[in-house]
């Protein structure tokens, strides 16, 4: 297996760990942060790895975008057991409405398209950075900075409207189309 798809791979039991950490040791949130930077990490890592080594493959791309979503979903309960979550109800509404926006754009590409995907444009990248960067802090930390919540929220909103007019569009689906505004590769 090429070392690209196993540092994807790795992802997964760090993020098993980090969830475990936090529902069975109460204020471990130095180990939490350090897990998560190590799963975010090898997610920085992989894609570089893997086109230095000649490795890059559409299987390899898919196991990356499950080993995400995995280690996504698992910071998330990270984040929920060890960290005081804002209580403005115009946070939840934004961040909802994200998560919808990006639902649209996954059920557009693979109505079109058969695929299940989100497109790695420039916008996604930054705001998966911004989300990484506040989220890290915030399990470092124990709590959620709001303006620093309020700006990975309007990034997301951003790239997820991007995300979803590219994919109503496009001609064909290109997952690393730089920006709506970019010529499809």
């Amino acid at each position: 297996m090429p070392a690209a798809d196993i540092l994807s791979l790795l992802r997964i039991p760090i993020g098993i760990a980090m969830v475990v950490v936090a529902w069975t040791t109460p204020g471990a949130s130095t180990a939490i942060g350090l897990l998560f930077v190590a799963g975010a990490l090898t997610d920085l890592l992989d894609g570089p790895i893997a086109r230095r080594t000649g490795s890059a493959s559409e299987r390899g791309a898919r196991l990356d975008s499950v080993a995400d979503a995995v280690f996504v979903a698992l910071t998330a309960v990270a984040v929920v057991l060890t960290v005081r979550l804002p209580s403005d109800a115009w946070v939840w509404l934004l961040a909802g409405l994200v998560v919808l926006l990006r639902l649209a754009a996954v059920a557009v590409v693979r109505m079109r398209f058969g695929a299940w995907s989100i497109t790695h444009t420039w916008g996604n990248r930054l705001t998966g950075l911004a989300l990484a960067i506040v989220a890290g802090i915030a399990l470092f930390r124990g709590e959620f900075d709001l303006i620093s919540a309020g700006v990975v929220i309007a990034l997301g909103v951003l790239s997820a409207l991007e995300d979803l007019a590219i994919a109503v569009t496009a001609d064909r689906l290109d997952r690393d189309r730089r920006s709506l505004w970019a010529r499809a590769g």
